[in-house]
């Protein structure tokens, strides 16, 4: 019984809107995968702040703050 549904499903054409629609998806699914590798891949900087390490703003100096 579920072979022949998936046999119908594979031979029957798509209309335009569900094409449509499987784009989209298909496009977010890239979207969120391509995410997810660049969170995955970037590079990590960490930086510890002390307040000996701290600079002051340029621009600040002079303004009475």
């Amino acid at each position: 019984m579920y072979i022949g549904y998936t046999t119908y499903q594979a031979v029957r054409t798509l209309s335009s809107a569900e094409q449509r629609d499987a784009d989209r998806r298909a496009g977010e699914l890239a979207k969120s995968l391509s995410s997810l590798w660049h969170s995955v891949t970037a590079p990590r900087v960490v930086r510890r702040r002390t307040r000996w390490s701290r600079r002051p703003q340029p621009g600040l100096r002079g303004a009475g703050l």
